[in-house]
């Protein structure tokens, strides 16, 4: 076959060219625009391109700025005018570099300066989140659950219960606590995250572990979480988070005591479910005590256990009860601060055991709500109120107790009609409050009445 003119000596398209050159297609193509590199077209400016090597050859060697001919490594010489692979000069490189430097800290000023700045200061739970914000209202972080909690967990009355925002340990760093409940709360374990004031997760903790009680009846995780109380100190080291948790199928009831780290540093184990958390310094000491409150069990009794969250050691549980089977077994004794056992009036006679609906702590009073029936919605209950020395001060039924005391009084469950006083002053008769060993006043252990019991 004849050969053409060029045969031999043809570069055909910007490939060819630019692998001659020992550059890139970009460069070869600046190199024709802006250096005359002697490139070809066979028809007009967008037609296929080609070039004649010795064309190229020549070229470089009258120009400084080109690459060397191709019989070694191919690279552009003439110094101070070299060019990099991309065609750039390295004055024209520190210019882009500037370019793109200066264009990254805007964008990232205006991504600060439109962030919302601050420590957290109020959160709520939408759908699987945890949504914190800053006192202005603007959302800060958001952390994602493990799976979808229940929603009316975090209902507005009880979501200061079961978040905690703060510092643990006076570092002047923020930290943000949070129950987690389960949708499927009987098969996914229940936990508390401590997180960061940026969202961090520093630690989470699952409460419960397998126990007995004195029939052999055998409680094993899951626990549900109830709420959380943070008890500071004087010494940070002395600050501890007490968690109240419950078994899903029995009557075995834990308050966890942690420290700022989320270490567990005492297990305080009851008879019965104690759900509620307050706390207040009952003995003038500057620090306070924690209130729990729930149902004895053993007792069948509702009641309000007073405990000094560092003398809690390791597990422990009360001993003396009224129902020995119901007791939880291999622990030591517990030693709490104070107890309080409400006595059932005539409504509550036939409920299985009395429960504290509401625990909460004012300026100057403890104030409970003890329900002597099982109903969830407007139970027949009795508020309670007492002084920070747990002196009691006033009793005041709701209208559903009266109501249920008529209603048993129809169905012949009652031989008496309903007299407020007498039933007020009957219930404040057996009230009992037991101050423990590790109450440091000189006063007996002794009922609301004065007996000692």
């Amino acid at each position: 076959m004849p050969r053409t003119p060029h045969e031999g000596v043809e570069l055909s398209g910007w490939k060819d060219i630019a692998a001659h050159l020992n550059v890139s297609i970009r460069t070869a193509q600046n190199l024709e625009k802006d250096q005359g590199l002697p490139v070809r077209r066979k028809f007009g400016i967008k037609a296929p391109v080609y070039a004649l090597i010795p064309e190229i050859d020549e070229w470089i060697k009258h120009n400084q700025t080109a690459p060397d001919p191709p019989s070694g490594p191919k690279q552009l010489s003439g110094g101070p005018a070299e060019t990099s692979a991309l065609g750039l000069r390295p004055a024209q490189w520190v210019a882009a570099g500037a370019v793109l430097v200066a264009v990254a800290l805007a964008v990232v000023a205006f991504h600060l300066a439109g962030r919302p700045k601050g420590p957290p200061a109020s959160l709520a739970v939408r759908d699987q989140n945890l949504i914190v914000r800053n006192a202005d209202g603007h959302e800060l972080w958001r952390f994602q659950f493990p799976s979808l909690p229940i929603a009316d967990f975090y209902d507005r009355v009880f979501l200061e219960h079961r978040t905690w925002i703060g510092d643990l340990g006076d570092s002047g760093r923020t930290s943000v606590l949070a129950l987690f409940m389960p949708s499927d709360f009987a098969q996914k374990p229940h936990l508390l995250y401590s997180l960061s004031g940026s969202g961090q997760l520093l630690w989470e903790f699952v409460p419960g572990r397998t126990v007995l009680d004195g029939r052999g009846f055998v409680m094993a995780p899951p626990y549900y979480v109830r709420e959380i109380s943070v008890l500071k100190a004087q010494k940070p080291e002395d600050t501890r988070i007490a968690v109240a948790s419950v078994n899903y199928a029995g009557q075995a009831g834990q308050i966890a005591f942690l420290d700022a780290s989320g270490r567990v540093r005492g297990e305080y184990w009851h008879p019965g479910h104690l759900s509620h958390l307050a706390q207040v310094d009952i003995d003038g000491d500057g620090r306070n005590e924690l209130l729990a409150g729930g149902a004895n069990n053993a007792e069948h009794d509702a009641t309000i256990v007073v405990l000094d969250p560092l003398r809690i050691k390791e597990r422990s549980t009360p001993r003396s009860v009224f129902d020995p089977a119901l007791r939880l077994i291999n622990m030591p004794e517990a030693h709490e601060k104070a107890v309080i056992l409400f006595a059932r009036g005539c409504v509550g006679k036939s409920s299985p055991y009395l429960r504290i609906k509401a625990l909460w702590v004012t300026s100057s009073r403890i104030i409970a709500s003890v329900a002597d029936d099982y109903a969830e919605e407007n139970p027949a209950s009795i508020t309670y109120e007492f002084d920070h020395r747990l002196n009691l001060v006033a009793m005041t039924p709701v209208p559903q107790y009266a109501e249920a005391h008529r209603e048993m009084e129809r169905a012949h469950k009652l031989d008496h009609a309903y007299d407020e006083k007498r039933e007020m002053a009957d219930l404040r008769k057996r009230l009992v409050i037991r101050w423990g060993d590790a109450h440091n006043s000189t006063e007996p252990r002794t009922t609301a009445s004065g007996q000692v019991r």
